[in-house]
């Protein structure tokens, strides 16, 4: 349901012959506000992430959320965070809320973005930098068999990796991370992958649920 990729990157690990590419970036939808645009469709643009957020941050202090600002309406901050498809639509289990601040959209639990916060939205407490590693054992191989067990290896490890960033987000009472950086470096016999961001408490999104474990 997204239009384009933001904050893309992408990263090499060298080890002799095998070569592991790996590309991470932001999905968004974007709406580009038209001149012409009619006042009904002006109206849709709170709903759409990222739409006219470049345009509009500096308006976003300049006047009440939802109201015009010179010609055109500005959208609150929590559109950065709203889902493009209804808790039945959902493509994968999530669980998804209604939003906090509009109560008109839903929002995710979490917001993973590979981008830096924007200047303009607004966060509950002070940032911290979360970090997460993972490392699996691998198996002496060259040529074509080392490539293809390297590449049945990385989604379980990316999987666990993920896996860390929510814990590591609930222990702190965080529920965003921005400017998360991703990277796998393959050896003779390990695996390891690394990510690291800096986490937030986002007001739109539901509060972070305490981590308990036995």
């Amino acid at each position: 349901s997204c239009t384009a990729v933001l904050g893309y990157r992408e990263t090499v690990s060298l080890h002799e012959e095998l070569v592991v590419l790996s590309a991470s970036g932001t999905a968004v939808r974007i709406r580009i506000p038209d001149e012409e645009m009619s006042k009904r469709e002006a109206s849709l643009l709170p709903h759409a992430p990222f739409s006219g957020a470049s345009q509009y941050a500096g308006h976003l202090y300049g006047a009440p959320y939802g109201r015009a600002s010179g010609s055109r309406r500005v959208p609150p901050p929590c559109t950065i965070g709203h889902t493009p498809y209804s808790p039945a639509e959902a493509p994968f289990p999530v669980r998804i809320e209604p939003c906090a601040m509009c109560k008109r959209k839903h929002v995710p639990e979490l917001l993973l973005a590979t981008i830096d916060k924007p200047p303009w939205l607004p966060a509950l407490g002070d940032p911290c930098l979360i970090q997460a590693r993972v490392c699996r054992q691998k198996k002496r191989q060259q040529g074509e068999s080392h490539a293809t067990s390297v590449s049945q290896a990385l989604p379980f490890l990316e999987y666990d990796l993920h896996r860390q960033l929510q814990h590591k987000l609930k222990i702190h009472g965080k529920n965003g991370l921005f400017g998360l950086r991703l990277a796998v470096t393959v050896g003779e016999t390990l695996m390891v992958a690394t990510a690291e961001a800096t986490a937030l408490c986002l007001p739109f999104l539901p509060p972070p649920r305490p981590h308990c474990s036995r």
